[in-house]
């Protein structure tokens, strides 16, 4: 639920601090929206047990661009540490569903 209501739903909806953000990056209004229809994917396939685990490699790659535009092109500091965690959790449920068949 975390990527349909408190990480696409911003982006979707041109909340102020998601906007900010994608100006700051230098991205364009479509990378934003294209993101958060990613995220919004990638969360309603966590859902369903037969896509979660090619949504979650999925969400593990999106996590990757995330942490490394949050260290490099953001400076995020300490805000590098959420797309890293979620890493970890993506990367374990992708290995629970398609790994351990």
């Amino acid at each position: 639920m975390f990527f349909i209501v408190a990480s696409a739903g911003p982006k979707l909806a041109g909340e102020a601090t998601a906007v900010q953000t994608f100006e700051d990056m230098g991205a364009a209004t479509w990378f934003r929206y294209f993101i958060g229809l990613v995220e919004l994917a990638g969360g309603v396939g966590l859902l369903v047990p037969r896509l979660a685990g090619p949504a979650a490699v999925g969400l593990v790659l999106l996590m990757v661009g995330a942490a490394f535009t949050q260290a490099v092109i953001l400076h995020g500091g300490a805000l590098v540490l959420t797309p890293v965690v979620l890493f970890g959790f993506l990367v374990f449920i992708a290995w629970g569903r398609l790994v351990r068949r």
